[in-house]
């Protein structure tokens, strides 16, 4: 859904010029690949410790 979004209002657009595109293009793409950096050792598997993996570690939430 949030494809189809950013494809409808963004880059079918008239009104923007093709330099905006090209740059909310470049910022989504890295956002994407940063998202997949962080997490890949969820992606390939965790090695070692999950202490070393300080990043990936879920917030203690209790609902008590």
């Amino acid at each position: 859904m949030a494809a189809h979004l950013l494809d409808h209002l963004v880059f079918s657009s008239r009104r923007m010029q093709q330099q905006t595109k090209s740059i909310v293009f470049g910022v989504v793409a890295s956002m994407i690949m940063a998202n997949f950096w962080w997490f890949s050792g969820l992606v390939f598997g965790i090695d070692g410790p999950i202490s070393e993996h300080w990043g990936l570690l879920w917030p203690n939430v209790s609902f008590s």
